[in-house]
């Protein structure tokens, strides 16, 4: 428990109990609302928590990879507490998780490294989707130099149900970053400004959405998932958003 703590400190999980599973509001040019039903693939996922002062609630994002497999992040499901969870995809309801898949505590919370790299959960629905399934790369040399930084003709987006610019959480945000780098370092994809800070505020819901990226004329995959921001001393100056990398997944 005092190894979990220090690390969701570091990353800035913070605020009210309801809030401490999930990451601050996504970041990024050009993020707006869109309709649920237009994206089959993309999962809210709806956490109850049982804590010392009763029962929480919590909000983390996902996306469908089979026809009832969710990828999500794995600090969703506090391994100390008893919680259970829904899904829906695309607007429609899969029903209670049947499965949760998470690698060990000791695997994504590393005391050694400055964030978990390996912040990554499966979870199984009881009702399959008839939705296309998410396609997870691979391999980081498909879209990164040998520098680390993603390659030029690469276009990617963001998605997630974190909190929209009138101050309301739960919707589904996508959004095509500008002005913003991506780079490959210490097992985990970071995106930055080229220059300057970008604002946010700690609001929870786009933990475990996905970076979705393509090739000009290619199909879309998922590169990684949300995982949490960095901030400049405690204030809302963003610095740095990370996302694990699909291929660190076992």
């Amino acid at each position: 428990m005092k190894l979990l703590r220090l690390v969701l400190n570091f990353i800035l999980i913070l605020g009210p109990i309801r809030e401490v599973w999930a990451s601050p509001a996504m970041m990024g040019d050009g993020i707006e609302r869109a309709p649920e039903k237009d994206h089959p693939a993309l999962c809210r996922i709806d956490i109850s928590i049982e804590t010392d002062e009763g029962e929480a609630e919590a909000l983390c994002s996902g996306s469908l990879i089979s026809e009832n497999t969710v990828l999500t992040s794995a600090h969703c499901f506090p391994q100390n507490r008893n919680y259970s969870a829904t899904v829906t995809c695309g607007g429609n309801w899969l029903g209670r998780v049947r499965r949760y898949e998470l690698p060990p505590e000791s695997d994504w919370l590393d005391p050694e490294h400055p964030s978990p790299t390996r912040d990554f959960a499966r979870i199984q629905t009881r009702k399959r989707s008839r939705a296309s399934p998410l396609s997870l790369s691979r391999s980081a040399d498909t879209w990164f130099d040998r520098y680390g930084l993603l390659k030029e003709s690469v276009s990617c987006r963001i998605a997630g149900f974190g909190m929209d610019s009138r101050g309301k959480s739960g919707h589904l945000l996508i959004g095509r970053p500008a002005g913003v780098e991506f780079w490959l370092e210490e097992g985990l994809i970071h995106m930055v400004p080229r220059s300057g800070w970008l604002k946010t505020s700690a609001n929870p819901g786009d933990s475990g959405g996905p970076l979705l990226c393509h090739f000009p004329g290619m199909p879309e995959e998922i590169i990684g998932i949300t995982e949490a921001y960095r901030f400049q001393d405690h204030h809302d100056q963003r610095i740095d958003n990370l996302f694990v990398p699909t291929w660190n997944l076992p």
